[in-house]
């Protein structure tokens, strides 16, 4: 803007700062604080005069027309500047006839949706529209941010005033300058009002959101409604009676409401404040923006009574009304809270306005309005004798029900001020009748019990094979027969009901006949995985008490122990009572005490879970389920259960299999596998291995169950290519209660939790345990038979969890889960959170707690945090925080090393972060969203060896979502697992089109180490002919070297291009022979072409180049064309003619060397050191680039001299084709070269596109990216 005519020049008040983050935040979308007030006017009007009269009030108050500027700045301003004009518009509407009200809401529509910007004044814009004669109306459209509803009458007066008075400015008095109130505002006590803000939010931890996170503000809509006159006056007896204001009143019964809609006891909103005051004189004629939003809190105790809560809020807000000129953002950061709330309450309570006024034969006969909110809820209260309620909400959220329920609450104030809050319902028995209608679940179930439904399918079944893994194969008559023996022999050892049989047991068909050997015993199972701590098992066993240990390998310490090989395969086992109410299994999870957890499941849930699945896929034949999960999850022990009740086979995963993407797709493929259960993320990496691998390998697959991470939006549609005959199930549940309580099946459209199983119920509750409505947010419980029957050993975990049950039969009880839900109008639930600290990783349930227990264990730990963060594209990572314990240096790896002897490898943090200290709320709590992200493993990156080692970091970083890795950096180190391990191995096998394995990554986890376990297929990284990906499938595309002889810089292409596009570098013959630089380019065209036609490739030839790479391209083409060959694509990189570059005088031997390290290798060669090739050698190999000698050095130092003198004495052929330019606009001294002067060069067309980037940096993978993006298309053999 320009600053001709600037008069002043101040600061933002507080809300005007929050305005303009908005305003800039959302500068994509609509406006949302564009306010426009509305003015009917009758009577003869005098056009020119009434804009006058707009200019002098403008002229009057110049911080109207201010413009606001940020850049540059620490803190954003409004410039005032005389002259400012204001937009005018006239339209004349009478010939619009019936269709005039509808002309008139499109004109204000249209003038209310243009957006403003902020640094082009005045930031206000008058329409004057006539609708008849002698009737116009004048609308005035403003950003809120100029001024508030307060504001509204006194410009409405003035104008008038002026108007009448023909514009005499004279006609009213000076007025209160803006600048008044804010220099006020500049005296106040900061640090003083942010501790009582402080003070007064203690406690409050995470904010009152009745939107989803990250909705993005709407153009509000209205809904409103007119209390009665008796109801009226009864409010207002109510206020006095207790010494309140009305205001305390309704906003009382707004938390009441919030409480009930977020379901929660302690609820945070906004309220508007006048914000003018009393000490400047004058400041309430003043128009601006002076209000504030400021928090309210309400804590709403089942036992405290309606009428409590106003007299809190009103002693809460005199204490806090000297502090109200604090900003919303100080409040928040005072707090530790980003964000309070996300609705808000105005008392409209303005000074009359001029309605009926006579202004020189002009009157104002009415005033409308729309206001201005970024959140989605909004109540403004307007006073009279009749209360008016009215909501401004956003598109989508239950204004009508609120609004409803907000007239209740205030109804019962008056006829019942002393009932609790416990028993106050908003919504009228909404979430009762709810609650009832969709838990009708009731169904009947086998009345055999789970050993006689279990034995009748495996006598039905007899020759059917029941569990294939590997080479093993079992039919049902074996394991009937076998784990009736087993099933004996664990009775006669003690085994039975209500005790448990540990099963330690490798992943194989003896896992199969052993789990039913003790199901069939009437025991529980104990799962004691043998991949877990020695410790963990020792703590297990001891909480379970098993009788004994089932085992087929080294046995764990604790209990006796009986070896699979040492019994017998035929024998009769006794039939135990099979009583629904005892134990099936005790499975441990993660405990918040810092301990896990075990626990007891009933088998009446499992029964039910497994009757169940018949309805969902029933089984035609011997169809194939895929078992891959480990049975120390529920889900593990129900793949296995579901298949064998109804006459499948078990086609079971062993451990090597179950982590390896390419192994699990063919084994799918293999057996024509059904049905396959999988958390999200690995479905995604084994739909990525099979996109990237042989059609049609997960074609056989029926149905998909995946549950224990939030539904990914892709999920769906990339099931539906590779099986196109799929169903995907959505499950939620928890060992708590027999594994899954709600299932759903998604699609594109519909990623919910869903509804209960049989005879499994689901209650979302507020925290008083009553059933909120539809779309109200609440706690999740499950009742039913799913319920199991605690936490053995832990009975203040078990009643905290698993509390009485009042919805169902005496006796009967609920599991609380932490999980946050609201039903849909279609009776789904949705899932939007947690209401504690519990996290899932890759399906698997963690307890902050416990991990951080075992980091503090080790003795350099002081004190220890855990987060989950996820890097950009990547898949969520547990991250450890730690801090070191006095004098003691804590080491990230010793750390996993030793926390991985504690616990399972699922709660073993992928990354570990030594702080200095850990951050805090500053109510004293570890502030886990201030925890910062994770850095890199490695603080420093040292260079790649060779052009495979370099892809290969590129890649490791890319998987990691890193912002770079080093060839020594560990991929476990830095927080893989076995999902990304599949996900980089098949990015390895698409980048370099070789064949790896899993267990070549997990025996070498390195860039390098991988890179020379991969070499022996690799060939010599400085053969003048680099195959950098030699698959086949399309014609290859020749990449040839810059001035330094290497084309390893291009392999940030294999990322970007398709996996079937083959890449070869041209490189430098004196790489390999040293003796041998050419000194022309005409030598080394001839011997490039010569390579490229050995390789028997027919064409058409992709070429393509880099600086001088582009020179020898285009020769080369233009070589090949001449020799009869098929021209095809040429491609250059800021690479011009030799005419065109400017005279440099040559380098010497030292300068040569270090423009190699710098701009070949990416090292800043040390200051003061003599640069030789000795000297640059050593300094390659502490990097790690161990590939060139000292002689390969000397020879970069006289092939870099020598081609760029070939490059300036080089004489260009004419090529005969098109030229594809990719042009640097950055770091020239002067103007940049024009690609154009390759015109003579080149018959055809050149396409140019600019990059905002250098010369140097044109095969950085940023910029490739942007260059491969437009050559993929360009590629022969794309379709």
């Amino acid at each position: 803007m320009s600053t001709s005519g600037m008069i002043d020049v101040l600061p933002l008040s507080p809300l005007q700062e929050g305005l303009f983050f908005q305003h800039l935040y959302h500068r994509d979308g609509p406006d949302v604080y564009v306010t426009q007030l509305v003015l009917d006017l009758s009577g003869d009007l005098d056009r020119a005069l009434l804009r006058r009269s707009w200019d002098a009030v403008l002229t009057r108050h110049p911080h109207l027309g201010a413009a606001f500027v940020y850049e540059g700045l620490d803190r954003p301003v409004q410039i005032l500047s005389r002259g400012v004009v204001t937009p005018w518009r006239e339209t004349d509407l009478t010939g619009t006839g019936e269709d005039l009200d509808a002309a008139m809401t499109q004109e204000l529509d249209a003038d209310r949706t243009r957006r403003f910007v902020a640094a082009e004044p005045p930031l206000i814009r008058l329409l004057l529209a006539r609708t008849g004669p002698a009737r116009h109306r004048l609308a005035i459209t403003s950003h809120h941010i100029l001024m508030d509803g307060w504001s509204v009458p006194i410009l409405v007066r003035e104008l008038l005033t002026l108007y009448a008075a023909g514009g005499d400015p004279a006609a009213l008095p000076p007025p209160v300058p803006y600048r008044a109130y804010l220099a006020w505002l500049a005296g106040r006590d900061t640090e003083a009002a942010a501790t009582a803000w402080r003070a007064a939010l203690s406690g409050v931890d995470e904010p009152t959101l009745v939107a989803a996170a990250g909705t993005p503000p709407a153009t509000p809509r209205q809904t409103g409604t007119l209390l009665g006159a008796e109801h009226t006056e009864a409010l207002a007896r109510l206020a006095r009676s207790l010494g309140v204001t009305l205001s305390d009143v309704v906003q009382s019964a707004w938390g009441v409401v919030l409480g009930a809609l977020t379901g929660r006891d302690d609820v945070v909103f906004g309220v508007v404040t006048a914000g003018r005051p009393a000490e400047i004189a004058g400041i309430d004629e003043l128009p601006g923006l002076f209000i504030n939003t400021v928090p309210v809190r309400v804590r709403l105790s089942p036992q405290t009574m309606l009428s409590e809560v106003p007299a809190r809020l009103r002693g809460q807000r005199l204490d806090l009304e000297p502090h109200e000129f604090l900003s919303l953002a100080e409040i928040q950061a005072a707090a530790g809270v980003g964000e309070l709330f996300d609705t808000v309450v105005v008392f409209e309570n303005y000074p009359s306005g001029e309605l009926g006024a006579d202004a020189g034969g002009l009157r104002l006969t009415g005033v409308h309005g729309t206001d201005a909110t970024h959140y989605p809820l909004m109540l403004a209260v307007v006073p009279g004798d009749r209360l008016r309620l009215r909501l401004d909400h956003a598109p989508g959220q239950p204004a009508g029900d609120v609004l409803a329920a907000l007239v209740s609450v205030l109804r019962t104030m008056t006829v019942e001020p002393d009932r609790r809050l416990g028993t106050v319902d908003p919504f009228g028995g909404q979430g009762r009748r709810l609650l009832e209608e969709r838990n009708d679940t009731a169904h009947p179930v086998p009345q055999t019990g789970l050993t006689g439904y279990l034995e009748q399918a495996l006598r039905r079944f007899g020759a059917d094979v029941a569990v294939i893994c590997g080479d093993q194969r079992l039919t049902y008559a074996e394991l009937d027969r076998r784990s009736e023996a087993l099933a004996g022999e664990l009775a006669r050892r003690g085994a039975g009901p209500e005790r448990a049989v540990g099963l330690h047991v490798s992943r194989s068909a003896a896992l199969v006949v052993a789990l039913l050997a003790i199901v069939r015993s009437g025991a529980a199972y104990l799962p004691l995985d043998p991949q877990y701590p020695a410790e963990r098992l020792r703590y297990m066993i001891d909480q379970a008490r098993p009788v004994l240990v089932l085992t087929d390998g080294e046995p764990p310490d604790g209990a006796p122990v009986l070896h699979l090989a040492d019994v017998a395969v035929a024998g009769r086992a006794p039939a135990p009572a099979d009583d629904p109410a005892s134990i099936a299994s005790i499975i441990f999870t993660s405990g918040s005490t810092g301990a896990p957890k075990g626990v007891a499941g009933t088998r009446a849930g499992l029964l039910n879970r497994l009757a169940w699945f018949a309805e969902l896929q029933p089984f035609t034949g011997n169809e194939a389920l895929l078992a891959k999960s480990s049975i120390s999850f529920i889900d593990g022990t129900v793949e296995i259960l579901q298949t064998l009740v109804h006459g499948g086979r078990v086609v079971m995963a062993d451990a090597a299999t179950a982590v390896d993407m390419t192994a699990l797709a063919d084994l799918v493929a293999r057996h024509e596998v059904r049905v396959l259960t999988a958390v999200p993320s690995l479905l995604l990496a084994l739909l990525d291995e099979a996109s990237a691998g042989p059609p049609g390998r997960l074609s056989s697959l029926r149905l998909v169950l995946s549950s224990g991470e939030p539904m990914p939006v892709e999920l769906p549609a990339r099931l539906a290519v590779e099986s196109p005959d799929a169903r995907l199930v959505n499950f939620c549940g928890c060992t708590e209660v027999s594994s899954e309580s709600l299932f759903a099946f998604c699609d594109v459209y519909d990623r919910s939790i869903g509804t209960p199983l049989w005879n499994n119920r689901a209650y979302v509750l507020d925290a008083a345990l009553r059933p909120v409505p539809e779309g109200v947010a609440g706690d999740l419980y499950y009742g039913g038979v799913g319920v199991g029957r605690g936490y053995m050993r832990r009975p203040g975990a078990t009643a905290e969890r698993f509390v009485a049950d009042p919805f169902g039969p005496p006796g009967a009880r609920m599991f609380r889960t932490g999980d946050r839900v609201a039903y849909r109008q279609d009776g789904k639930l949705v899932h939007l959170g947690r209401s504690d600290a519990q996290v899932k990783v890759r399906g698997v349930r963690i307890e902050p707690s416990e991990v951080e227990a075992a980091l503090t264990r080790h003795p350099a730990v002081a004190a220890a945090a855990v987060a989950v963060r996820r890097p950009p594209g990547g898949d969520p990572l547990l991250v450890g925080y730690v801090t070191p314990a006095t004098g003691a240096v804590p080491d990230p790896a010793d750390l996993r090393r030793y926390v991985a002897t504690l616990l399972p490898p699922a709660l073993v943090p992928s990354v570990l972060a030594v702080l200095d200290r850990l951050p805090r709320t500053p109510n004293g709590k570890v502030d886990r969203r201030a925890l910062p992200e994770p850095a890199p493993g490695t603080t420093v990156v040292s260079a790649p060896a060779g052009p495979r080692e370099q892809v290969l970091c590129e890649l490791f970083a890319e998987v990691l979502g890193l912002p770079a890795v080093g060839p020594a950096d560990d991929f476990f180190g830095l927080g893989g697992h076995s999902l990304l391990a599949t996900r980089l191995i098949a990015r390895i096998r698409s980048a370099l089109g070789i064949e790896v394995t899993l267990r070549s990554l997990f025996e070498t986890p390195t860039p390098a180490g991988l890179a020379a376990r991969l070499g022996e297929a690799g060939g010599d990284p400085l053969d003048v002919l680099l195959p950098l990906r030699s698959v086949s499938g399309r014609p290859p595309l020749f990449c040839f070297h810059p001035a330094g002889g290497f084309s390893w810089c291009y392999t940030g292409l294999l990322r970007q291009l398709p996996a079937d596009q083959p890449v070869f570098g041209l490189q430098a013959r004196g790489l390999t022979d040293p003796a041998r630089v050419a000194d022309s380019a005409d030598e080394m065209v001839a011997e490039y072409v010569d390579r490229i036609r050995g390789m028997g490739e027919p064409g058409p030839y992709s070429l393509l180049g880099w600086s001088l790479g582009g020179q020898l391209a285009h020769a080369a083409a233009a070589r090949l064309q001449a020799e009869g060959d098929k021209p095809g694509l040429l491609v250059m990189l800021d690479s011009y003619p030799p005419e065109t570059l400017p005279e440099t005088p040559p380098l010497d031997r030292p300068e040569v060397l270090r423009l190699v390290l710098r701009e070949y290798f990416g090292m800043e060669p040390p200051v003061g050191v003599p640069l030789d090739a000795a000297a640059v050698t050593a300094l390659l190999r502490t990097a790690g680039v161990a590939d060139l000698s000292e002689a390969h050095v000397e020879a970069v130092a006289r092939i870099l001299p020598a081609a760029s003198a070939a490059a300036r004495t080089y004489r260009p052929p004419v090529f005969d084709g098109d030229l594809l330019f990719f042009r640097a606009t950055g770091g020239w001294s002067g103007p940049p070269p024009d690609p154009r002067a390759w015109q003579p060069y080149v018959t055809g067309e050149i396409e140019i596109h600019e990059l905002d980037t250098t010369h140097g940096r044109m095969t950085r993978p940023a910029e490739l990216a942007q260059i491969s993006a437009v050559l993929r298309p360009r590629l022969p053999g794309t379709a």
